[in-house]
């Protein structure tokens, strides 16, 4: 059994939690909260209670990890590529 967070339970007032395309419409790659540091204390915020810094702060962070993924994928080609070629090691 799954347990639904606080801000999206019967108690809040909602019926059910909101898709990610009824968070942000059109997008299906977000989370549906993100932990963020507020008051020097880390919490977990929903998407759409997010502040623009906090958005920004997450893009760049995600941007960051497209590029060490998109290296490891080349890694990996090159590898492919030395394996076609004969060269095991």
């Amino acid at each position: 059994m799954t347990t639904s967070p606080s801000w999206c339970s019967a108690t809040s007032g909602r019926r059910s939690c909101p898709t990610l395309s009824d968070i942000v419409p059109g997008y299906s790659h977000l989370r549906r909260a993100y932990s963020v540091v507020r008051n020097g204390k880390r919490v977990t915020v929903p998407v759409e209670r997010l502040t623009p810094q906090e958005a920004r702060t997450i893009a760049d962070q995600q941007e960051q990890l497209a590029a060490v993924y998109l290296a490891k994928a080349e890694a990996y080609e090159r590898e492919a590529a030395r394996r076609e070629a004969g060269e095991d090691g």
